[in-house]
């Protein structure tokens, strides 16, 4: 269960104290890691995606609500996007890609 840790988040992203943050994040399974990152703005959404070890960030953002990935994925840079889709589970990249907005997708392809 997530203790509301939004507020811990939230400040140490602004205090810069990424090495805290991601040891905090590494505690929680994906679901509740994405539950945590769905309430953050999509700047920090994006923050954390780069603190999480890669194969982390893709299960959380399998865990995610479709809109706050669709948020993600425009803001995230082309080889960002592509590699969250290529350590994604075989199963589940298709369905985000079904799901990914028409800009996003362009930029994985090209990728």
């Amino acid at each position: 269960m997530v203790v509301n840790m939004q507020p811990d988040l939230e400040r140490m992203i602004r205090q810069r104290e990424f090495f805290a943050l991601r040891r905090a994040l590494l505690d929680y399974p994906p679901p509740d890691l994405a539950a945590l990152i769905d309430e953050l703005d999509t700047e920090d959404q994006i923050i954390v995606f780069r603190i999480l070890p890669r194969e982390l960030a893709a299960d959380v953002f399998e865990y995610m609500e479709l809109e706050a990935q669709e948020q993600l994925l425009k803001a995230m840079t082309q080889e960002h996007v592509a590699r969250l889709l290529n350590d994604m589970a075989p199963t589940t990249a298709p369905n985000c890609w079904k799901n990914c907005p028409p800009p996003s997708r362009g930029r994985c392809w090209r990728s």
